[in-house]
């Protein structure tokens, strides 16, 4: 793995992610808000929908970093791009179902890798105007507040946030929550895996897994989430960064427990 240059301003690119994603929250809450028009959904796929703000928010992200880092490349979940080796990974309205139903649990994430290892990243929730921020190994913060993941919450209350989709494993999934409920974990279904594995960084969930997730839905909080002490643990495959995986995350006292009931999915 190759390390990340002594001269990047991690912490200045950081502050700039969280202006964008405040200006992006702003730029899509009056769709939330408004009617039922407003939040529209076309089908991009089977189960997958877009509304109108997904692509303004995006293209906005899109141009502003793009603007600012001309050598950086960006990819994104509505109009696509490519992974360079420092990459911007966005996902303007992660939770887009939940927002075109009037959910307030959705979010703005954007991520920042380096030869495709998660750097920092920002999580925002314009509902609660929270900020999730982090930089992989250094630190993580909600509204400038540090974050620091407790080891092992005891059974009985440990949260886990969980997403399940036709489209990839369902049983699977289903074997594994089962697995987890017999040792303890109460599980939740969101609907917005990004602001999840935020709450995960928060220790408000303690662990979360998916089958179905892509990198728009990771990149950003996968640095929050290692910030705050935690693990990330994914089959992503670097060679096809636009494709489906599944990840799981957790408090660090978590893992081994994690790893092995899930690790039919991994």
């Amino acid at each position: 793995m190759m390390p990340i240059p002594d001269d990047a301003p991690l912490k200045d690119w950081l502050a700039e992610a969280r202006g964008l994603a405040r200006d992006a929250g702003a730029l899509a809450m009056p769709g939330f808000n408004g009617s039922e028009a407003d939040r529209a959904v076309r089908m991009k796929g089977p189960g997958d929908v877009v509304t109108l703000y997904d692509g303004k928010v995006e293209s906005y992200l899109r141009a502003a970093l793009l603007e600012r880092h001309p050598d950086h490349t960006v990819l994104g979940e509505e109009a696509g791009g490519s992974v360079g080796d420092w990459a911007w990974v966005l996902d303007p309205i992660d939770g887009t179902g939940n927002f075109a139903a009037g959910i307030p649990f959705w979010c703005i994430s954007i991520g920042l890798m380096y030869r495709h290892r998660p750097v920092l990243g920002v999580v925002y929730d314009p509902n609660r105007d929270e900020m999730f921020s982090g930089i992989s190994g250094i630190g993580a913060w909600r509204d400038g507040v540090p974050l620091e993941l407790e080891r092992a919450p005891e059974a009985g209350r440990r949260i886990l946030g969980f997403g399940v989709t036709d489209k990839r494993a369902p049983a699977l999934t289903f074997d594994a929550l089962q697995e987890l409920m017999q040792a303890g974990f109460r599980p939740r279904m969101p609907g917005a895996g990004a602001l999840a594995l935020a709450w995960v960084a928060a220790g408000r969930y303690h662990a979360y897994l998916e089958a179905n997730m892509h990198l728009w839905d990771v990149a950003g909080a996968a640095a929050v989430i290692e910030g705050a002490g935690g693990w990330i643990t994914t089959s992503y495959d670097p060679a096809q960064p636009q494709k489906a995986f599944a990840a799981c995350a957790g408090a660090p006292g978590l893992k081994r427990q994690m790893d092995t009931a899930c690790h039919r999915l991994l």
